[in-house]
């Protein structure tokens, strides 16, 4: 075959075969995500807002020889912090040194007071302080059911469920310093291995011969961003003139402080 001849056998194979075409392109296709083996844990269910008070002064215990009423979502409620630190520390409020050395610290101790209830999922619009004996306690009202408290409590407590009360102990206490109390009417912050203690003293009676306790006083106080009732046993501040006893009775808001004294 001449060279002619292969040269138009290739161009007319070529011209059988038409033009070459170049395959479209496919993205490859991607694995699916794998879930995430451990997920955060969820937070603490929420129990309570600010509408989320006490009611009535037998939430609290009977024999208190200090209780006071916070209201948390008051305006004035950093100034009257500040107003019962000044009074506190002024040397002539008529309250024992132990009495004064405590008020003047919740300038900084109730928004930490605040944090640690709401580290657990308990929200209010009201906080309660509370001396009884030797206890120092804060006191929360509880705004939901107080199994939904002790459920989640669980995660980073030990808990002793109790049927209508509950202990319940931190794992870790660097991360939180108190144990709890879960009562059906108020969730409590106590120092550490006082929960028993702490039931005890809700459950004690007042006796009617005794008068009006101070959890009642403390509630008949015009409503304010501070009402505090103390019955004073103490040595009292360095320039007191006269070892006036009784309750003292204190309303504070943003704008003034008002202290009196209880027959």
């Amino acid at each position: 075959m001449t060279r002619s001849l292969v040269a138009a056998a290739l161009v007319a194979l070529l011209a059988c075969d038409g033009p070459a075409t170049t395959p479209p392109f496919e993205t490859p296709a991607q694995p699916a995500p794998n879930p995430d083996p451990d997920p955060p844990p969820a937070g603490p269910t929420r129990c309570g807002d600010a509408s989320t008070v006490f009611t009535e002064a037998a939430a609290l215990p009977a024999d208190a020889g200090l209780v006071a009423l916070v209201a948390t979502g008051d305006a004035g409620l950093d100034s009257a912090l500040l107003r019962l630190e000044r009074h506190a520390r002024g040397g002539d409020s008529g309250l024992s040194v132990p009495t004064a050395f405590v008020l003047g610290q919740w300038r900084w101790e109730v928004p930490m007071v605040r944090g640690a209830f709401a580290a657990i999922g308990v929200d209010a619009g009201m906080l309660a302080s509370v001396q009884t004996g030797t206890l120092r306690l804060w006191a929360a009202p509880l705004g939901c059911p107080a199994d939904a408290v002790i459920a989640g409590l669980a995660r980073d407590f030990e808990v002793a469920d109790k049927g209508a009360t509950a202990i319940a102990t931190p794992r870790d206490r660097t991360r939180f310093a108190h144990d709890v109390v879960v009562r059906t009417d108020a969730v409590v912050l106590c120092p550490p291995g006082t929960g028993r203690r702490v039931l005890a003293a809700w459950e004690r009676p007042w006796p009617t011969a005794a008068g009006i306790s101070l959890r009642q006083r403390a509630f008949d106080l015009e409503p304010s961003a501070l009402r505090i009732a103390i019955r004073e046993t103490g040595i009292l501040a360095e320039s007191a003139t006269d070892a006036r006893s009784g309750d003292h009775l204190l309303r504070v808001d943003g704008e003034r402080l008002d202290a009196t004294l209880a027959p």
